[in-house]
């Protein structure tokens, strides 16, 4: 509805979208696609999920099932770095596949109308 209502307003939509938060499923990435399908914002941005310090999945991993990699700084890239966490459910490739799904759907405009 936010997206439609900018748009009756002559507002440009833009959609920002994050990929690999604790929970993603297969079901979620759907999910994902499902609302740009029917939102049809006119731009987007598709980040990575990047837990800093202070953040809660930083200070209590093991609530999100997640192991971070707390070594190097020099990994934390929000777009063009690799994932800096594996989750009990999704290991960092699985995490890069599901982005790469994301954005490769996204970038193709088989969503819009």
């Amino acid at each position: 509805r936010a997206v439609a209502m900018l748009k009756k307003h002559g507002i440009i939509p833009k959609v920002y979208l994050i990929s690999g938060l604790p929970g993603e499923t297969e079901v979620t990435l759907e999910k994902n696609i499902q609302f740009m399908r029917e939102a049809q914002p006119d731009k987007w941005t598709l980040g990575k999920f990047t837990p800093f310090p202070g953040c809660d999945v930083w200070n209590n991993p093991e609530r999100y099932g997640a192991r971070i990699n707390k070594d190097s700084f020099s990994d934390y890239w929000l777009f063009f770095g690799g994932f800096v966490l594996d989750y009990e459910t999704a290991n960092r490739e699985v995490l890069e596949e599901r982005y790469k799904r994301l954005f490769d759907y996204l970038k193709s405009n088989e969503w819009k109308r």
